[in-house]
């Protein structure tokens, strides 16, 4: 009994003693999180579920100068996902959902992974660009931001030199590795980062079947993963875990899954996200063009920041990763009163990422607006007359006679600026593109992106020998290669949709120039409105040898004066009068004229805007001058003496063994060392030159002298049994210096290089900006302004924060009679029977009754010149205008290539008096029909609540429009009108007011 007592109380005894110890272990575990660790586990807790989130801030706007809208921001839906422990958990899962949600409702996956796949499933690198050498940098910073550096320096690279970390590699070493690097194919990153990210979760295998597979080789691992899993999928799994990676220093580390989703798509993901963690909708803001390519080189885009200026966006607290910066146009040069500031906010989420509460908010504000100096009508008219010009040279009046075509007018440019303060009222070019390709998504498709930025020059040139019936010719002989097999287009004849040709296309100018020569001839007293000169036909003066010109047609004029020279366009004239010049002022006579004008700048003074523009213009504008061509000989001297020796044929047309001294990676250094000296002083020789101190036989002797040491020493170098088959170094040094001297030198005296500026031709080569400010100037008196698109800048609230007055650079003491005397003969281009305008402004039935001035110009292309109808190029068209001819308010520059003659381009001005002359020519000659009535119809509208972001509360705040571009659905609400010009528009005044923000800019046709 007592035993039985026993073993019962034992079993009691021990048993309460287990749970009495397990009891106290839980008090102590509690005591330990609520009391001693309570304040660590709850900062834990807080750790891991707060978020810093940043809300991005509306654009500011871009506006014309009556406030019309050309750029805006309006409130679109974005997917989101947040890695959080739950989310991490399902990715795989939740991912595969949120995909198959995508494809369902018809929105784009954001993809800017740079390792793509093609259609027959096998991966590639896309790094968009044809250079060899920007796409060995961009791969190489690619692979190396996701540690792949680091890995192969741990691994077999590593072991193969001895070092472990890439902070103990040498110069040389790590040169080495990035050809590694290189050498590393698509399919290998991607099995990399298949480990790298830790995507072995997906298989859901045992800790030692993973281990067992990451061990096999890439071939092989990846071979059995694309065996259950589809590459595709598989990729898409990739991009969002490298687009999380790619943030691991960020504070916001969410993810952007699609972009611009509709306000349908984004409830469906709202209802899905309780059961998809991680997942959210975001409220932001998207840029928009309301009128898609109306105005885009002034415009431009905004665009992913690229890893060459990742490092300085960076620095000023962009995201690198997801932000949009301007890249071009205004959007670039006012990118820091355009942006905004985010609003920044610290949040708290649950294990799913949804947030549950708000710790911390600093509202942001949106970008400033910028008001322009353009006219939003007048540049559409602009646009729209410059196309129908081009379609019509293209295809109706292709055939000019004698062989000249102009099928191949495919590019020009338009400018229209106010003569009296220098605002840029319209600037066209053609071809354009449409800006909001670049930010909304899927419609930077890879076909258009090949055309803007890489194009097929050989699929191009198979298109263009045929249209243009120049039969014979191979993409070689239009687009030759360069020498690492890369074709280029040498001849320009690929139209470029971001090349600004009214900023950036240099080109001879032709006889548009005249009135500038007239000008400085009747200034410098040379000649006077009463000067008659006989016009013979052909230009030739004993002192200038066999140098003969003649005019256009070979006419000849007989007893001319200013006025009638300017209105037949006689180069026998302005060749005199540059001849006149010449004797006068020597070779820069045209050159000095030209710089207070506006066009080309003294090469003394340094790179530099002549026009004050602020978008991206080309500097480097010219006309003759000694100093440029001596500039031009220093920087290619080098390159002549190479070319010289290495011919094989004397001047006397002897032959020789040619020399190449070239600098080669098999020279010695000492060698290469003598041809960069040889280099270095030819330039030093070339640059010393002056003008008022040509000796040919002197500089004949130092230059055989400079060139005879450097070429003695490579030839004394050679091999005995080498040397002896070349000529002496005197030998060569001789021929060379004979043609810098005698044919070099000789031309940059010559007088002829001021005769070719006097008629537009020769070296000069100027920015049709740079024309339309020089006629600005020319016409109102002298007073050159500087060219600018900026009206003013105003702040959210509407306050002004700057203004942009005219801003004068130039004043020029020009004699109102010799004005008058030049604008005279303008008239009479445009006005009298014989001049080449006259027929586009007096119609019988329909006579333009605003009084005009012109002037065209037909400038030759070199490569034509030289080789005849080579490639299809022909002569440029150009013309300039103003108007009205008794007080001028605007003038008009406008170039158009290959047209064959400047009189075919005259109809660009006259649409635009018509637009610009809108009101008066409706009060004062109601019987006038307007030949051209273009109107702008926007591609989508911009109403004042999808302005109003408020992130709060995304889907109940701001109804949204569907971002409309061609091609995409619109709801009936915002689906485009044709209602024909509106006679009284009211439009908004930059307010945000009633107006075209306010739904009342109906949409128009022509």
């Amino acid at each position: 009994m007592f035993s039985n007592l026993r073993r019962y109380l034992n079993r009691f005894t021990a048993l309460s003693l287990v749970l009495m110890l397990v009891a106290g272990l839980i008090i102590q575990r509690l005591y330990v999180l609520q009391i001693t660790g309570g304040e660590k586990a709850k900062s834990k807790a807080d750790s891991s579920s707060v978020r810093d989130l940043k809300e991005p801030a509306p654009r500011g706007e871009i506006l014309d100068r009556n406030g019309k809208t050309l750029a805006s921001s309006v409130a679109s839906y974005d997917l989101m996902f947040n890695e959080t422990e739950e989310s991490a958990d399902k990715f795989f899962p939740v991912m595969a959902e949120i995909l198959s949600l995508l494809e369902a409702t018809g929105e784009t996956f954001n993809d800017r992974f740079a390792l793509k796949l093609s259609g027959d499933n096998k991966f590639y690198f896309d790094f968009r660009s044809d250079n060899p050498e920007v796409i060995r940098i961009r791969e190489l910073r690619w692979k190396k931001d996701r540690g792949m550096d680091d890995y192969l320096v741990r691994g077999e690279f590593g072991k193969s030199i001895g070092k472990k970390t890439l902070q103990e590699l040498t110069d040389e070493e790590k040169a080495k590795l990035d050809e590694v690097l290189l050498s590393v194919t698509p399919e290998s990153t991607f099995a990399y980062l298949f480990r790298h990210y830790d995507m072995t979760d997906i298989m859901s295998l045992s800790r030692d079947d993973e281990n067992t597979l990451l061990s096999k080789p890439d071939a092989e691992m990846m071979g059995e993963v694309l065996s259950v899993y589809s590459p595709d999928l598989l990729r898409k799994f990739m991009v969002v875990k490298d687009d999380s990676a790619m943030k691991m220093y960020q504070t916001d580390k969410s993810v952007k899954i699609a972009s611009n989703i509709s306000r349908e798509s984004a409830f469906i993901f709202m209802q899905k996200s309780n059961t998809l963690p991680g997942l959210s909708v975001q409220l932001n803001p998207v840029r928009i063009y309301p009128y898609g390519s109306l105005a885009s080189h002034v415009l431009g885009y905004i665009s992913p920041i690229n890893e060459f200026e990742a490092e300085g966006f960076e620095a000023k607290g962009y995201d690198v990763s997801s932000d949009l910066v301007g890249t071009y146009g205004l959007e670039s040069a006012f990118e820091n009163e355009l942006k905004g500031n985010k609003t920044i906010s610290t949040v708290k989420v649950d294990r799913q990422g949804r947030i549950i509460q708000e710790l911390f908010r600093l509202e942001g504000y949106p970008g400033n607006t910028i008001k322009t100096t353009i006219d939003r009508d007048l540049q559409y008219t602009a646009e729209k007359a410059l196309e129908s010009v081009l379609t019509d040279l293209q295809t109706v009046n292709s055939d000019h006679g004698q062989g000249r075509s102009s099928k191949n007018a495919t590019r020009g440019a338009v400018v229209v600026i106010d003569i009296k303060t220098g605002k840029i009222l319209a600037l066209a070019s053609s071809p354009d593109f449409d800006p909001n390709v670049f930010v909304l998504p899927g419609k930077l498709t890879d076909e258009l992106y090949t055309e803007y930025f890489n194009p097929d020059y050989e699929k191009f040139a198979s298109e263009l020998i045929p249209r243009l019936g120049i039969m014979g010719k191979t993409s070689d002989d239009l687009f030759p290669k360069d020498s690492n097999g890369q074709r280029y287009d040498y001849y320009d004849l690929y139209p470029k949709p971001f090349f600004n040709y009214a900023t950036q296309g240099l080109s001879p100018v032709g006889s548009i120039f005249k009135p500038f020569t007239a000008i400085a001839g009747l200034e410098e007293g040379v000649i006077d409105k009463n000067t008659i000169i006989q016009d013979r036909g052909v230009f030739e003066k004993e002192e200038l040898g066999d140098y003969k010109a003649e005019n256009n047609d070979q006419a000849v004029f007989g007893d001319i004066g200013l006025t009638y020279a300017l209105m037949v366009s006689s180069n026998y004239f302005f060749l005199e009068t540059g001849w006149r010049l010449y004797q006068k002022l020597g070779p820069d006579a045209l050159a000095d004229w030209s710089w207070k004008l506006g066009m080309g700048h003294n090469p003394e003074e340094g790179v530099h805007s002549t026009t004050g523009i602020e978008i991206d213009e080309n500097v480097y504008g010219n006309v003759f001058s000694f100093e440029s061509r001596k500039r031009y000989l220093a920087d290619y001297s080098y390159y002549f003496v190479n070319e010289i020796v290495s011919g094989g044929s004397a001047r006397n047309g002897e032959s020789f063994k040619p020399l190449e001294i070239s600098v080669k990676d098999s020279d010695s250094e000492k060698i290469k060392k003598i041809k960069e000296e040889l280099k270095t002083n030819l330039s030093s020789f070339f640059l010393s030159l002056e003008k008022n101190n040509i000796d040919p036989s002197a500089l004949y002797g130092q230059l055989t002298q400079i060139i005879d040491t450097s070429l003695s020493a490579v030839i004394s170098d050679m091999p005995e049994d080498v040397r002896k088959n070349y000529e002496t170094s005197s030998y060569y040094s001789s021929e060379a210096a004979q043609i810098l001297v005698y044919d070099r030198i000789s031309e940059m005296m010559t007088p002829v290089n001021v005769l070719n500026t006097a008629i537009g031709q020769g070296d000069s080569e100027l920015t049709i900006l740079q024309i339309a400010n020089a006629c600005a100037t020319l016409i109102n008196g002298g007073t050159r302004y500087k060219t600018t698109l900026l009206e003013s800048i105003t702040d959210p609230d509407g306050n002004t924060v700057r203004k942009s007055p005219p801003e004068v650079l130039e004043k020029i003491d020009l004699n109102p009679d010799n004005v008058k005397t030049v604008m005279e003969g303008m008239y009479k281009v445009n006005n009298s029977p014989e001049g080449a305008g006259y027929k586009y402004f007096h119609d019988p039935d329909n006579e333009f009754p605003i009084e005009t001035g012109g002037k065209t110009g037909t400038a030759e292309y070199r490569s034509y010149q030289n080789n005849g109808d080579y490639v299809g190029r022909h002569q440029y068209g150009t013309y300039i205008s103003f108007a009205p001819y008794e007080n001028p308010e605007i003038a008009v520059a406008s170039i158009v290539y290959d047209s064959v003659h400047g009189s075919y381009i005259i109809d660009i001005s006259k649409a635009i008096y018509e637009e610009y002359f809108e009101e008066k020519l409706k009060k004062d000659y109601p019987e006038y029909k307007r030949v051209y009535d273009f109107m702008p119809r926007p591609v989508m509208k911009v109403e004042p609540s999808l302005l109003r972001l408020n992130t709060r509360d995304p889907l109940y705040t701001a109804p949204l429009n569907e971002n409309y571009v061609p091609g995409m659905k619109l709801p009936p609400s915002y689906a485009p009108e044709d209602t024909g010009r509106k006679e009284d528009e009211t439009e908004n005044n930059g307010n945000g007011e009633n107006g075209e923000n306010g739904g009342n800019d109906e949409n128009t046709g022509q």
